[in-house]
């Protein structure tokens, strides 16, 4: 372990040697610590130096506080990168650095500081907190302390068994004690904190969320009275595709209640805010898909599988040229050496997620049509995106779609070569009833129109109706609201991304609603990237404004739409 350690240390200082930008500061990997588990009786007292408390003094309470914008600080997701989980005071002081932030927003999972089997925690990670407190107290920094799970709980659903087990419901409960008491004599505007992350109105019912929320409330109040308090209800409702009513209950809670905003398509935002996306959801032996225009020989279709849903290996994908069948892909040719290939419930199952149906063209067409047939008429197929590829005279940059070996998720990446490339993303997103499936008319000129209205994708208009739903049911209730988490993909076009951003902070200040930002340090989502993942992982768009300040990329042009908003 000790040489691993060295190993890391003697990597960051490479890196930090061969930096580039305004920035001398790097990232150092933490001291590694043993664990110091004792009971909880034992850890009730912090050790912030009461200086720190004392230049805190005159902050506005949590309830006279401007919107929190924050970004996120998961230390989970960078454990890998720096060898340690612990915080680091340099992420806060990055934080500060950028001018864009008020506040910070750490998710800690119980399981790194919390043993349920001995009922002790771990001292060394609340004495991280306590350091990370004085470090924002210093930098202006309000900070909320996510528990992004708790005993027999994790964010997103039944990842847990706390509404059945009395003693995962009880540590629970004792940890919210805990530190209301050990933070008893810090403000209430310095620190706040968020539970229950991503409860999801699917899995509880309400009146499990409301007496839930109501135990861990009043256990982080039973110290500290009148300290913040911030929920999640976690509606399976991404920007714009339909508006679910929240948990009435919840405003009896007296909990800042927040909600996600996000689009459940990430491709759909490409071109935003005037972004077109087909109905991507195509149901066995039904209506059919269509592409209306002129298809010289040679195009190139490809069309990118999302996922299949129960569907075995009778699915087939059938694609017609003016009502002639010129290919079909047929499941029962995919064997268990295919990466499309498992096996579920002792069934044979194809699992279509990333798989790309392409086909090329040996005649002149006007009409492509694309369907799926199975024995199953409830079958499924989500597409992600349909793409057209045309020779080109002349070298031409343009977005290529494809899904990360291994992943779910649809991906981008920026390509050069000899070819006109028409992407047309399409959306999952579901009204809660069956959509009828697009026809999509593509223009020489390399646009296309969508033959169906798409209210369920996320525009400007979108945007703003699901706010106001939620912003209009604070009002209602007397329930004070905040968006939970949003972000977006590092790689979406410079134009895009920041008309994006600057369409959510407009609505967002409009209704004067606190915010946090998802950043991930290793993976494609900004504004902020560790180095090395941004130059091996991530395509950076054309004049992205990405800047580099020591082991890491800012986006800039984002950071700058933020700055004009941060509360003064």
């Amino acid at each position: 372990m000790r040489s691993k350690q060295w190993l890391i240390i003697l990597l960051c200082a490479v890196l930090a040697l061969s930096g580039c930008g305004q920035s001398t500061q790097t990232a150092q990997t933490s001291e590694e610590y043993l664990p110091n588990y004792v009971p909880l009786d034992e850890a009730t007292k912090n050790t912030i130096d009461s200086s720190y408390l004392e230049m805190a003094e005159d902050w506005p309470s949590f309830d006279q506080l401007p919107p929190t914008h924050a970004m996120i600080l998961k230390p989970v997701m960078y454990e890998e990168l720096f060898g340690s989980s612990f915080i680091q005071r340099y992420f806060i002081d990055m934080i500060a650095d950028t001018a864009a932030f008020n506040a910070v927003h750490i998710g800690y999972e119980c399981e790194y500081y919390f043993s349920d089997e001995t009922d002790t925690v771990d001292l060394n990670y609340l004495e991280n907190l306590d350091r990370v407190i004085e470090w924002c107290i210093e930098r202006k920094l309000h900070i909320i302390w996510d528990f992004a799970s708790v005993p027999g709980y994790a964010g997103g659903g039944p990842n847990g068994d706390i509404l059945d087990n009395p003693e995962h419901r009880r540590q629970a409960v004792e940890l919210m004690e805990l530190f209301s008491e050990r933070y008893a004599n810090v403000p209430s505007g310095v620190l706040s904190f968020y539970i229950l992350g991503e409860s999801d109105i699917n899995y509880f019912s309400e009146e499990e969320l409301v007496a839930l929320t109501t135990e861990l409330r009043d256990g982080l109040r039973k110290s500290s009275e009148d300290r913040g308090v911030l929920s999640n209800l976690w509606c399976d409702d991404y920007a714009g595709a339909f508006f679910n009513s929240p948990c009435d209950g919840l405003r009896e809670t007296d909990t800042t209640v927040g909600f996600e905003l996000y689009t459940a398509d990430l491709a759909t935002l490409m071109g935003f805010p005037n972004n077109k996306a087909a109905n991507g959801r195509m149901y066995a032996n039904g209506e059919v898909t269509s592409i209306l225009g002129n298809f010289p020989a040679g195009t190139e279709l490809s069309f990118l599988l999302k996922v299949a849903d129960g569907v075995g290996l009778d699915l087939e994908l059938v694609l017609w040229a003016d009502g002639e069948e010129i290919a079909r892909l047929d499941c029962n040719s995919l064997d268990e050496s295919s990466p499309y290939f498992i096996r579920r419930d002792g069934e044979y199952y194809v699992h279509l997620a990333g798989y790309p149906f392409t086909v090329t063209l040996d005649r002149d067409v006007r009409e492509l049509s694309l369907g799926c047939q199975c024995e199953d008429s409830s079958t499924m197929v989500v597409l992600s995106n349909i793409s057209l590829s045309f020779p080109a005279e002349q070298t031409q940059l343009h977005q290529e779609f494809y899904n990360p070996p291994g992943e779910m998720g649809t991906t981008w990446r920026y390509v050069e070569d000899e070819r006109q490339v028409i992407n047309i993303p399409c959306t999952s997103a579901w009204a809660g009833q069956v959509l009828p499936l697009s026809t999509i008319n593509v223009h020489s000129d390399g646009s296309f129109d969508i033959e169906q209205a798409n209210e369920y994708i996320q525009t400007p208009a979108s945007i703003r109706s699901y706010v106001e739903g939620w912003a209009n049911w604070g009002e209602e209730t007397g329930t004070p609201m905040w968006v939970s988490e949003f972000g977006y993909p590092m790689s979406m076009p410079t134009e895009d991304r920041t008309a994006y951003i600057r369409c959510c902070m407009e609505i967002l200040d409009e209704y004067d609603m606190g915010w946090t930002m998802f950043t991930d340090f290793h993976a494609n989502w900004g504004p902020i990237v560790y180095k090395t993942a941004l130059e091996e992982n991530i395509s950076q768009p054309p004049d992205s404004g990405y800047v580099c300040h020591g082991d890491f990329y800012w986006d800039e042009p984002v950071l700058e739409i933020l700055r004009e908003y941060l509360p003064d």
